[in-house]
């Protein structure tokens, strides 16, 4: 019973980042703007993105490029990190594509599917999946663009708060808008 439960709340969730963008309410939520390059000179990646009522965003250059973390000052007990990068493929990854390109970014990150977890693969061409790296468990939702792919990851304390973020989560990917590059 446990079991079908924890089914029909995975497939709620589904159901949420599957639905179109126009049909979710961001009442609320804060539209903010983030440009790469002055953490990252060789980053020319501008997007928009709404957060939370609430939630600031912090922006990290790591060894895998530009991060940026979407986070409640006073709640210290989720956040959501945002890694794009550029497609090599040059265009929309298939499921297949998507999957080869989530298992890679899961390997580098040193996060672990749960066991008996198994990939969701969205109507928008995205793929979900539930994750562990050290005390944290981690909702991965990846998509892409022709240019980019797009790494949306929740930090969670347990699986279970983690189902229950999934929504955030997804709405946070949803609302990402590339735009487009000025040359110099």
């Amino acid at each position: 019973m446990k079991l079908l439960s924890g089914i029909l709340v995975l497939l709620c969730a589904v159901f949420l980042l599957i639905c179109p963008v126009l049909a979710i309410d961001y009442t609320g939520w804060k539209e903010v703007s983030v440009n790469e390059a002055p953490i990252n000179s060789t980053s020319s990646t501008v997007y928009s993105l709404k957060i939370p009522p609430g939630n600031s965003i912090r922006m990290d250059d790591t060894p895998i490029g530009p991060i940026t973390n979407v986070f409640n000052p006073s709640d210290s007990r989720s956040r959501v990190s945002i890694v794009i990068s550029n497609n090599q493929a040059g265009h929309i990854l298939d499921p297949a594509a998507s999957r080869q390109y989530l298992d890679k970014f899961m390997l580098g990150a040193k996060i672990s599917q749960i066991y008996g977890d198994q990939p969701q693969f969205l109507n928008n061409g995205g793929v979900m999946v539930y994750g562990t790296s050290g005390d944290k468990t981690l909702g991965i939702y990846i998509m892409s663009t022709d240019k980019k792919v797009i790494t949306v990851t929740g930090f969670y304390k347990s699986l279970q708060d983690a189902k229950a973020g999934v929504d955030i989560l997804g709405m946070i990917a949803g609302s990402i808008q590339m735009a487009i590059p000025i040359s110099k």
